[in-house]
Protein backbone atom coordinates (compact mmCIF):
# COMPACT_ATOMS: atom_id res chain seq x y z
CA UNK A 1 0.00 0.00 0.00
CA UNK A 2 1.92 3.21 -1.29
CA UNK A 3 0.90 6.19 1.52
CA UNK A 4 3.44 8.06 0.18
CA UNK A 5 2.07 11.75 0.78
CA UNK A 6 -0.90 10.41 3.09
CA UNK A 7 -1.90 12.15 6.00
CA UNK A 8 -2.40 9.12 8.98
CA UNK A 9 -3.48 9.88 12.35
CA UNK A 10 -2.04 7.39 14.64
CA UNK A 11 -3.41 7.84 18.69
CA UNK A 12 -1.23 6.54 21.65
CA UNK A 13 1.51 7.65 19.78
CA UNK A 14 3.61 8.37 22.14
CA UNK A 15 4.94 4.98 22.97
CA UNK A 16 4.86 0.89 22.44
CA UNK A 17 2.83 -0.06 19.52
CA UNK A 18 1.58 3.07 18.76
CA UNK A 19 4.97 4.64 18.81
CA UNK A 20 6.06 1.81 16.38
CA UNK A 21 3.00 2.08 14.08
CA UNK A 22 4.01 6.03 13.77
CA UNK A 23 7.76 4.51 12.77
CA UNK A 24 6.40 2.09 10.29
CA UNK A 25 4.75 4.42 8.51
CA UNK A 26 7.54 7.25 8.83
CA UNK A 27 9.61 5.58 6.83
CA UNK A 28 7.15 4.79 4.33
CA UNK A 29 6.64 8.10 3.42
CA UNK A 30 3.51 9.29 5.11
CA UNK A 31 2.92 12.53 7.03
CA UNK A 32 2.15 12.12 10.50
CA UNK A 33 -0.29 13.55 13.25
CA UNK A 34 0.46 11.99 16.57
CA UNK A 35 -2.17 12.06 19.55
CA UNK A 36 -1.80 11.21 23.17
CA UNK A 37 -2.09 11.98 26.55
CA UNK A 38 1.88 12.54 27.55
CA UNK A 39 3.40 15.24 26.00
CA UNK A 40 6.87 14.12 26.80
CA UNK A 41 6.06 10.72 25.40
CA UNK A 42 4.66 11.93 22.09
CA UNK A 43 7.42 14.60 21.12
CA UNK A 44 10.02 12.29 21.57
CA UNK A 45 7.60 10.10 19.17
CA UNK A 46 7.71 13.05 16.95
CA UNK A 47 11.41 13.97 16.54
CA UNK A 48 11.91 10.19 15.85
CA UNK A 49 9.42 10.29 13.36
CA UNK A 50 10.71 13.53 11.72
CA UNK A 51 14.42 11.71 12.13
CA UNK A 52 12.89 8.52 9.96
CA UNK A 53 11.53 11.84 7.08
CA UNK A 54 8.47 12.18 7.45
CA UNK A 55 6.28 15.12 8.05
CA UNK A 56 5.39 15.17 12.05
CA UNK A 57 3.54 16.96 14.18
CA UNK A 58 2.18 16.23 17.80
CA UNK A 59 -0.98 16.28 19.54
CA UNK A 60 -1.93 15.80 23.09
CA UNK A 61 -5.80 14.73 23.41
CA UNK A 62 -7.62 11.86 25.48
CA UNK A 63 -9.18 9.41 23.35
CA UNK A 64 -11.89 8.51 25.98
CA UNK A 65 -12.78 12.40 25.73
CA UNK A 66 -15.01 13.24 22.82
CA UNK A 67 -14.34 16.63 22.68
CA UNK A 68 -11.07 16.37 23.17
CA UNK A 69 -10.51 14.18 20.06
CA UNK A 70 -13.05 16.38 17.90
CA UNK A 71 -10.72 19.59 18.78
CA UNK A 72 -7.73 17.68 18.04
CA UNK A 73 -8.85 15.95 14.44
CA UNK A 74 -10.20 19.73 13.69
CA UNK A 75 -6.47 21.10 14.42
CA UNK A 76 -5.10 17.84 12.17
CA UNK A 77 -7.19 18.94 9.24
CA UNK A 78 -5.88 23.02 9.55
CA UNK A 79 -2.38 21.83 9.70
CA UNK A 80 -2.07 19.32 7.01
CA UNK A 81 -5.35 20.13 5.29
CA UNK A 82 -7.15 16.69 5.47
CA UNK A 83 -7.23 13.37 6.81
CA UNK A 84 -6.50 10.07 4.75
CA UNK A 85 -6.23 7.43 7.25
CA UNK A 86 -6.66 6.84 11.25
CA UNK A 87 -4.54 4.30 13.39
CA UNK A 88 -6.79 4.15 16.51
CA UNK A 89 -4.14 2.73 19.55
CA UNK A 90 -5.09 4.70 22.24
CA UNK A 91 -6.73 1.57 23.89
CA UNK A 92 -10.05 3.31 25.25
CA UNK A 93 -12.60 2.17 22.21
CA UNK A 94 -16.06 2.41 23.59
CA UNK A 95 -18.45 1.10 20.81
CA UNK A 96 -16.64 -0.65 18.28
CA UNK A 97 -15.77 2.97 17.21
CA UNK A 98 -15.00 3.63 13.20
CA UNK A 99 -13.89 7.26 12.08
CA UNK A 100 -15.58 8.34 8.68
CA UNK A 101 -13.43 10.51 6.25
CA UNK A 102 -14.50 12.46 3.71
CA UNK A 103 -12.38 14.70 1.29
CA UNK A 104 -9.61 14.45 3.97
CA UNK A 105 -12.28 15.29 6.77
CA UNK A 106 -13.54 13.97 9.44
CA UNK A 107 -17.25 13.99 9.07
CA UNK A 108 -18.75 11.41 11.16
CA UNK A 109 -18.16 8.08 12.93
CA UNK A 110 -19.40 4.35 12.25
CA UNK A 111 -20.09 1.70 14.80
CA UNK A 112 -21.69 -1.69 15.06
CA UNK A 113 -24.89 -0.45 16.76
CA UNK A 114 -25.60 2.32 14.02
CA UNK A 115 -25.58 -0.48 11.70
CA UNK A 116 -28.11 -2.66 13.81
CA UNK A 117 -30.17 0.94 13.86
CA UNK A 118 -30.02 1.80 10.44
CA UNK A 119 -34.14 2.49 9.24
CA UNK A 120 -36.24 -0.31 10.76
CA UNK A 121 -32.98 -2.34 11.63
CA UNK A 122 -34.22 -5.12 9.45
CA UNK A 123 -31.43 -7.49 8.79
CA UNK A 124 -31.30 -6.08 5.03
CA UNK A 125 -30.97 -2.85 6.35
CA UNK A 126 -28.34 -3.31 9.09
CA UNK A 127 -26.23 -5.24 6.59
CA UNK A 128 -27.02 -2.47 3.35
CA UNK A 129 -25.63 -0.27 6.13
CA UNK A 130 -22.23 -1.97 6.93
CA UNK A 131 -21.52 -2.63 3.02
CA UNK A 132 -21.99 1.52 2.69
CA UNK A 133 -19.54 2.07 5.31
CA UNK A 134 -16.84 -0.37 4.28
CA UNK A 135 -17.75 1.05 0.68
CA UNK A 136 -16.49 4.67 2.01
CA UNK A 137 -13.77 2.98 3.24
CA UNK A 138 -13.09 1.52 -0.19
CA UNK A 139 -13.44 4.58 -1.74
CA UNK A 140 -10.85 6.85 0.78
CA UNK A 141 -7.95 4.15 0.56
CA UNK A 142 -5.32 4.19 2.19
CA UNK A 143 -7.57 3.85 5.32
CA UNK A 144 -7.19 1.67 8.34
CA UNK A 145 -10.59 0.25 9.89
CA UNK A 146 -10.65 -0.73 13.44
CA UNK A 147 -13.35 -3.11 15.30
CA UNK A 148 -13.90 -3.26 18.86
CA UNK A 149 -15.59 -6.12 20.58
CA UNK A 150 -14.82 -8.69 17.77
CA UNK A 151 -16.26 -11.58 19.49
CA UNK A 152 -19.99 -9.40 19.18
CA UNK A 153 -19.37 -11.65 15.83
CA UNK A 154 -20.41 -14.93 17.73
CA UNK A 155 -19.14 -18.09 16.46
CA UNK A 156 -22.21 -19.94 14.54
CA UNK A 157 -21.65 -23.02 15.46
CA UNK A 158 -22.62 -22.12 19.10
CA UNK A 159 -25.42 -20.52 18.40
CA UNK A 160 -28.77 -22.16 19.49
CA UNK A 161 -31.39 -19.45 20.33
CA UNK A 162 -34.69 -18.25 18.33
CA UNK A 163 -32.93 -15.72 15.94
CA UNK A 164 -29.63 -17.56 15.01
CA UNK A 165 -30.60 -17.22 11.24
CA UNK A 166 -30.15 -13.23 11.88
CA UNK A 167 -26.85 -13.71 13.79
CA UNK A 168 -25.41 -16.14 11.31
CA UNK A 169 -26.23 -13.60 8.41
CA UNK A 170 -24.99 -10.30 10.35
CA UNK A 171 -21.57 -12.55 10.62
CA UNK A 172 -21.54 -13.94 6.92
CA UNK A 173 -22.36 -10.16 5.89
CA UNK A 174 -19.03 -8.86 8.12
CA UNK A 175 -16.77 -12.02 6.41
CA UNK A 176 -18.08 -10.61 3.18
CA UNK A 177 -16.77 -7.22 3.90
CA UNK A 178 -13.77 -8.56 5.04
CA UNK A 179 -12.85 -10.66 2.22
CA UNK A 180 -13.57 -7.61 -0.22
CA UNK A 181 -15.05 -8.95 -3.08
CA UNK A 182 -15.51 -5.24 -3.90
CA UNK A 183 -11.69 -4.78 -3.42
CA UNK A 184 -9.31 -4.58 -0.63
CA UNK A 185 -6.31 -2.53 -1.73
CA UNK A 186 -5.40 0.41 0.42
CA UNK A 187 -7.50 -1.65 3.52
CA UNK A 188 -5.65 -2.38 6.62
CA UNK A 189 -8.21 -4.38 9.08
CA UNK A 190 -7.61 -4.49 12.82
CA UNK A 191 -9.64 -5.54 15.27
CA UNK A 192 -9.59 -6.10 19.42
CA UNK A 193 -11.57 -8.51 22.15
CA UNK A 194 -11.34 -9.79 25.35
CA UNK A 195 -12.36 -12.92 24.58
CA UNK A 196 -11.42 -14.68 21.24
CA UNK A 197 -12.53 -17.93 22.37
CA UNK A 198 -16.25 -16.55 21.47
CA UNK A 199 -15.45 -15.10 18.18
CA UNK A 200 -16.34 -17.18 14.78
CA UNK A 201 -13.32 -18.99 13.71
CA UNK A 202 -13.67 -17.77 10.23
CA UNK A 203 -13.38 -14.13 11.18
CA UNK A 204 -9.59 -15.32 12.34
CA UNK A 205 -8.55 -17.24 9.46
CA UNK A 206 -5.72 -16.74 6.95
CA UNK A 207 -6.58 -13.63 4.71
CA UNK A 208 -8.77 -12.09 7.02
CA UNK A 209 -8.44 -11.39 10.78
CA UNK A 210 -5.60 -13.64 11.24
CA UNK A 211 -2.55 -12.36 12.72
CA UNK A 212 -3.34 -11.87 16.70
CA UNK A 213 -1.40 -10.46 19.14
CA UNK A 214 -2.01 -10.68 23.00
CA UNK A 215 -1.58 -8.29 25.06
CA UNK A 216 -1.21 -8.84 29.14
CA UNK A 217 -2.35 -7.62 31.77
CA UNK A 218 -0.14 -4.25 33.06
CA UNK A 219 2.20 -4.57 35.73
CA UNK A 220 2.58 -2.18 38.73
CA UNK A 221 4.64 0.31 36.37
CA UNK A 222 2.27 0.42 33.61
CA UNK A 223 -1.10 1.17 35.90
CA UNK A 224 1.17 3.75 37.48
CA UNK A 225 1.05 5.57 34.03
CA UNK A 226 -2.58 4.39 33.56
CA UNK A 227 -3.41 6.24 37.05
CA UNK A 228 -1.57 9.04 35.89
CA UNK A 229 -3.37 9.94 33.06
CA UNK A 230 -6.66 9.25 34.43
CA UNK A 231 -5.67 11.79 37.59
CA UNK A 232 -4.99 14.66 35.34
CA UNK A 233 -2.21 16.51 37.77
CA UNK A 234 -3.90 15.02 41.07
CA UNK A 235 -1.71 13.54 43.76
CA UNK A 236 1.27 14.53 41.43
CA UNK A 237 3.27 14.08 44.77
CA UNK A 238 2.09 11.17 46.34
CA UNK A 239 3.41 7.77 46.38
CA UNK A 240 1.03 5.38 44.01
CA UNK A 241 2.95 2.04 44.85
CA UNK A 242 0.63 0.57 47.36
CA UNK A 243 -2.45 1.88 44.80
CA UNK A 244 -1.04 -0.11 42.04
CA UNK A 245 0.00 -3.42 44.17
CA UNK A 246 -3.68 -3.74 44.92
CA UNK A 247 -4.47 -3.09 41.67
CA UNK A 248 -2.59 -5.28 39.96
CA UNK A 249 -4.83 -7.65 37.59
CA UNK A 250 -7.02 -4.69 36.82
CA UNK A 251 -7.66 -3.34 33.24
CA UNK A 252 -7.53 -0.49 31.77
CA UNK A 253 -11.42 0.08 32.22
CA UNK A 254 -10.77 -1.32 35.78
CA UNK A 255 -8.43 2.00 36.32
CA UNK A 256 -10.93 4.46 34.69
CA UNK A 257 -13.70 2.51 36.97
CA UNK A 258 -11.27 3.06 40.15
CA UNK A 259 -10.53 6.83 39.48
CA UNK A 260 -14.14 8.16 39.11
CA UNK A 261 -15.19 6.65 41.87
CA UNK A 262 -12.38 8.15 43.61
CA UNK A 263 -13.02 11.87 42.58
CA UNK A 264 -16.38 11.25 43.17
CA UNK A 265 -15.79 10.26 47.09
CA UNK A 266 -13.80 13.41 46.60
CA UNK A 267 -16.39 15.19 45.35
CA UNK A 268 -19.01 14.53 47.92
CA UNK A 269 -17.00 15.12 50.87
CA UNK A 270 -16.44 18.85 49.52
CA UNK A 271 -12.64 18.53 49.20
CA UNK A 272 -9.93 17.56 46.92
CA UNK A 273 -8.98 14.38 46.07
CA UNK A 274 -6.78 12.24 48.79
CA UNK A 275 -4.31 8.99 48.16
CA UNK A 276 -7.11 7.32 50.71
CA UNK A 277 -10.09 8.11 48.35
CA UNK A 278 -8.39 6.10 45.96
CA UNK A 279 -7.61 3.26 48.02
CA UNK A 280 -11.53 3.20 49.21
CA UNK A 281 -12.28 2.60 45.75
CA UNK A 282 -10.31 -0.17 44.88
CA UNK A 283 -10.35 -1.98 48.29
CA UNK A 284 -13.90 -2.98 49.74
CA UNK A 285 -15.01 -1.94 53.40
CA UNK A 286 -13.27 -4.14 55.14
CA UNK A 287 -16.06 -6.36 57.14
CA UNK A 288 -14.31 -9.58 57.35
CA UNK A 289 -13.68 -10.91 61.13
CA UNK A 290 -9.54 -11.75 62.06
CA UNK A 291 -10.40 -15.05 61.90
CA UNK A 292 -11.35 -14.90 57.52
CA UNK A 293 -8.85 -12.02 56.94
CA UNK A 294 -6.36 -14.80 58.46
CA UNK A 295 -7.96 -17.22 56.11
CA UNK A 296 -7.60 -14.98 53.43
CA UNK A 297 -3.33 -14.63 54.03
CA UNK A 298 -2.62 -18.51 54.85
CA UNK A 299 -4.81 -18.78 51.21
CA UNK A 300 -2.90 -16.41 49.51
CA UNK A 301 0.96 -18.02 50.83
CA UNK A 302 0.00 -20.96 49.67
CA UNK A 303 -0.74 -19.78 45.96
CA UNK A 304 2.66 -17.36 46.20
CA UNK A 305 5.14 -19.68 47.70
CA UNK A 306 3.85 -22.46 45.27
CA UNK A 307 4.06 -20.50 42.31
CA UNK A 308 7.36 -19.50 43.09
CA UNK A 309 8.84 -22.92 44.34
CA UNK A 310 7.32 -24.32 40.74
CA UNK A 311 7.52 -21.19 38.28
CA UNK A 312 10.14 -18.83 40.00
CA UNK A 313 10.90 -15.70 38.39
CA UNK A 314 9.42 -14.22 41.45
CA UNK A 315 9.60 -10.74 40.43
CA UNK A 316 6.78 -11.05 38.47
CA UNK A 317 4.54 -11.79 40.82
CA UNK A 318 2.73 -10.15 43.94
CA UNK A 319 -0.23 -11.11 46.55
CA UNK A 320 -2.23 -9.07 48.53
CA UNK A 321 -5.09 -9.70 50.72
CA UNK A 322 -6.99 -6.61 49.84
CA UNK A 323 -10.92 -7.49 49.24
CA UNK A 324 -11.78 -6.18 45.98
CA UNK A 325 -14.77 -7.43 43.79
CA UNK A 326 -15.38 -11.10 44.83
CA UNK A 327 -12.44 -11.79 45.60
CA UNK A 328 -10.83 -11.87 49.50
CA UNK A 329 -7.16 -11.48 47.88
CA UNK A 330 -5.50 -11.91 44.94
CA UNK A 331 -2.06 -13.78 44.02
CA UNK A 332 -1.09 -12.10 40.43
CA UNK A 333 1.81 -12.61 37.83
CA UNK A 334 2.29 -9.81 35.41
CA UNK A 335 4.26 -11.71 33.03
CA UNK A 336 3.53 -15.64 32.07
CA UNK A 337 7.27 -17.32 32.64
CA UNK A 338 8.34 -19.75 30.02
CA UNK A 339 6.45 -22.85 29.78
CA UNK A 340 6.73 -25.79 27.58
CA UNK A 341 3.11 -27.14 27.50
CA UNK A 342 4.06 -30.40 28.83
CA UNK A 343 2.80 -32.93 31.47
CA UNK A 344 4.57 -31.62 34.59
CA UNK A 345 4.09 -28.22 33.40
CA UNK A 346 0.11 -28.51 33.74
CA UNK A 347 0.52 -30.32 36.79
CA UNK A 348 2.54 -27.47 38.22
CA UNK A 349 -0.15 -25.17 37.06
CA UNK A 350 -2.87 -27.09 38.96
CA UNK A 351 -0.82 -27.29 42.28
CA UNK A 352 -1.05 -23.25 41.87
CA UNK A 353 -4.18 -23.04 41.46
CA UNK A 354 -5.08 -25.56 44.27
CA UNK A 355 -2.65 -24.47 47.00
CA UNK A 356 -5.35 -21.89 48.57
CA UNK A 357 -7.23 -24.25 49.69
CA UNK A 358 -4.53 -26.72 50.41
CA UNK A 359 -2.54 -24.32 52.68
CA UNK A 360 -5.68 -24.02 54.41
CA UNK A 361 -5.71 -27.95 54.98
CA UNK A 362 -2.56 -27.67 56.48
CA UNK A 363 -2.28 -24.76 58.97
CA UNK A 364 -5.78 -24.60 59.90
CA UNK A 365 -7.44 -28.19 59.48
CA UNK A 366 -10.13 -27.84 57.02
CA UNK A 367 -10.18 -25.58 53.74
CA UNK A 368 -13.04 -23.04 52.81
CA UNK A 369 -15.71 -22.83 50.28
CA UNK A 370 -13.62 -19.65 49.06
CA UNK A 371 -11.49 -21.62 46.22
CA UNK A 372 -14.74 -22.63 44.50
CA UNK A 373 -18.25 -21.71 43.77
CA UNK A 374 -17.93 -19.39 40.67
CA UNK A 375 -16.94 -19.13 37.36
CA UNK A 376 -13.12 -17.76 37.84
CA UNK A 377 -12.62 -19.51 40.97
CA UNK A 378 -8.98 -21.73 41.73
CA UNK A 379 -11.31 -24.44 41.63
CA UNK A 380 -13.23 -23.86 38.22
CA UNK A 381 -9.94 -22.79 36.65
CA UNK A 382 -7.99 -26.25 37.86
CA UNK A 383 -11.19 -28.03 36.74
CA UNK A 384 -10.99 -26.09 32.92
CA UNK A 385 -7.15 -27.16 32.91
CA UNK A 386 -7.56 -31.15 34.17
CA UNK A 387 -10.26 -31.45 31.71
CA UNK A 388 -8.39 -29.80 28.36
CA UNK A 389 -5.55 -32.00 29.47
CA UNK A 390 -7.45 -35.14 29.36
CA UNK A 391 -9.97 -34.94 26.63
CA UNK A 392 -8.26 -32.20 24.53
CA UNK A 393 -4.36 -31.43 24.57
CA UNK A 394 -3.60 -35.43 24.64
CA UNK A 395 -1.21 -34.93 27.93
CA UNK A 396 -3.59 -36.42 30.55
CA UNK A 397 -5.51 -39.59 31.40
CA UNK A 398 -5.64 -43.07 30.81
CA UNK A 399 -6.34 -42.15 27.44
CA UNK A 400 -3.44 -39.46 25.93
CA UNK A 401 -4.32 -39.60 22.60
CA UNK A 402 -8.17 -38.27 22.89
CA UNK A 403 -9.72 -34.89 21.68
CA UNK A 404 -12.96 -34.79 21.99
CA UNK A 405 -13.17 -30.37 21.72
CA UNK A 406 -11.46 -27.01 22.05
CA UNK A 407 -9.27 -26.97 25.34
CA UNK A 408 -11.35 -24.09 26.34
CA UNK A 409 -14.79 -25.69 26.23
CA UNK A 410 -15.01 -26.82 29.45
CA UNK A 411 -18.34 -27.82 29.18
CA UNK A 412 -18.36 -30.13 26.04
CA UNK A 413 -15.72 -31.55 27.44
CA UNK A 414 -17.46 -32.20 31.02
CA UNK A 415 -20.12 -33.56 29.50
CA UNK A 416 -17.74 -37.38 28.86
CA UNK A 417 -18.60 -38.97 32.23
CA UNK A 418 -14.70 -40.52 31.39
CA UNK A 419 -13.09 -37.00 31.00
CA UNK A 420 -14.88 -36.23 34.48
CA UNK A 421 -13.66 -38.98 36.01
CA UNK A 422 -9.97 -38.47 34.30
CA UNK A 423 -9.72 -35.03 35.51
CA UNK A 424 -10.50 -36.13 38.94
CA UNK A 425 -7.92 -38.03 39.08
CA UNK A 426 -5.22 -35.20 37.85
CA UNK A 427 -6.99 -33.04 40.57
CA UNK A 428 -6.50 -35.17 43.50
CA UNK A 429 -2.30 -36.11 42.32
CA UNK A 430 -1.92 -32.39 41.71
CA UNK A 431 -3.57 -31.86 45.69
CA UNK A 432 -1.32 -34.65 47.09
CA UNK A 433 1.81 -33.08 45.20
CA UNK A 434 1.05 -29.78 46.49
CA UNK A 435 0.28 -30.70 50.04
CA UNK A 436 3.75 -32.80 49.94
CA UNK A 437 5.37 -29.77 49.03
CA UNK A 438 3.70 -26.91 51.79
CA UNK A 439 4.23 -29.40 54.09
CA UNK A 440 7.84 -29.24 53.21
CA UNK A 441 7.92 -25.55 53.05
CA UNK A 442 5.53 -24.99 56.03
CA UNK A 443 7.56 -22.60 58.34
CA UNK A 444 7.95 -20.41 55.62
CA UNK A 445 4.30 -19.93 53.98
CA UNK A 446 3.59 -19.39 57.44
CA UNK A 447 6.29 -16.50 57.58
CA UNK A 448 4.68 -15.49 54.05
CA UNK A 449 0.70 -15.36 55.53
CA UNK A 450 2.09 -13.05 58.85
CA UNK A 451 4.00 -11.00 56.80
CA UNK A 452 -0.05 -10.60 54.55
CA UNK A 453 -1.37 -10.09 57.53
CA UNK A 454 0.76 -7.33 58.97
CA UNK A 455 1.37 -5.52 55.81
CA UNK A 456 -1.45 -6.33 53.96
CA UNK A 457 0.33 -7.18 51.03
CA UNK A 458 4.21 -8.91 49.64
CA UNK A 459 6.13 -8.95 46.82
CA UNK A 460 7.47 -11.86 44.97
CA UNK A 461 11.28 -10.73 45.94
CA UNK A 462 10.66 -10.81 49.35
CA UNK A 463 8.29 -14.31 49.67
CA UNK A 464 11.19 -15.74 47.79
CA UNK A 465 13.95 -14.59 50.29
CA UNK A 466 11.63 -16.54 52.90
CA UNK A 467 11.51 -19.45 51.40
CA UNK A 468 15.32 -19.02 50.40
CA UNK A 469 16.18 -18.41 54.29
CA UNK A 470 14.24 -21.12 55.79
CA UNK A 471 15.11 -23.43 53.25
CA UNK A 472 18.90 -23.23 54.17
CA UNK A 473 18.08 -22.63 57.61
CA UNK A 474 15.81 -26.78 57.54
CA UNK A 475 18.48 -28.28 55.34
CA UNK A 476 20.67 -30.36 57.42
CA UNK A 477 24.38 -29.50 57.09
Amino acid sequence: MDVRGKTILVTGAGRGIGRSLALHFARKGANLALLDTNSEEVADSCVRCTEAGAVARSYIADAANEDSVVGALDQVTADFGRLDGLINNAGIVRDGLLVKVKDGLVVGKMTLAQWQAADEAHLGHLLRAMKRDFDAARAKAPCVVFTDEIDSFADRSKIRHAYADYVVEVVNGFIAQLDGAAGREGLIFLAASNDLSRCDSAILRSGRLNRVLRIGLPSARDLERMFRVRLAGRLAGEDLEEICLLALGSTGADVERITNDALRFARHAERPLELADLRRALVHQEDRTPCEIRRAAIHEAGHLLTEIVLFGHEADVQATIARSKERGGATVRTKVPPFAGTYSGYQHRLQVLLAGRTAEEIVLGAASHGAGGRRGSDLQQATAHAAAMVGSLGIGGPEQLLFLASHDDTDELLSYVDVRLAARAELIRAAEACHSLLLEHRTALEEIASTLLRAGRIDGVSAADIIHTHRNIEEPP
